[in-house]
């Protein structure tokens, strides 16, 4: 868990440090999977080298999340071990590195379409910055996970302003 503790603290000292240059979605998706990490460490008597892996798996997908190329053998070597070790250490989870892939690109999606600010890109465009090379599988995922078109989510009223 220190690891994970770290990772956290780092997270909100840096909110509370400038409060007006953070982005309350981003924010709010990183709070959520330290937080669901730090859960399922504890229920699967996670390590410290267990979590290291996931969180350099995680901060890999997120940083190079906009390349459609990017794929589960290259997650596993960002993140120091074997793709099948990582897809071990993801089973606790209930998920494969494949799955955690669409689950970031499909969060972060809905992320920026709620966002106000980004109103300028097109639904395509979001679905490109998110690593999806096709609309259609975009859309059809998208759906499949929210339970509502990428257009839906986008007309939701109470979307936020904050800045990216």
């Amino acid at each position: 868990g220190r690891v994970l503790n770290h990772a956290f603290k780092n997270l909100v000292g840096d909110a509370m440090a400038r409060p007006e240059g953070v982005d309350q979605d981003r924010m709010q998706f990183e709070a959520c999977d330290l937080l669901r990490a730090m859960m399922a460490g504890e229920a699967a008597g996670s390590s410290a080298l267990r979590a290291s892996h996931l969180l350099a798996a995680r901060a890999h997908i997120d940083e190079h999340l906009h390349r459609h190329s990017m794929d589960a053998h290259e997650v596993a070597t960002a993140a120091g071990v074997s793709l099948r070790h990582l897809n071990r250490l993801l089973q606790a989870e209930g998920r494969s590195v494949t799955q955690l892939i669409l689950e970031r690109r499909l969060e972060r999606a809905a992320m920026e379409l709620r966002q106000a600010a980004l109103n300028r890109y097109s639904i395509a465009e979001i679905a490109y910055r998110c690593g999806f090379a096709s609309q259609a599988h975009f859309a059809r995922t998208f759906r499949s996970q929210h339970g509502m078109t990428p257009t839906q989510m986008r007309e939701q009223p109470g979307r936020h302003r904050a800045s990216i």
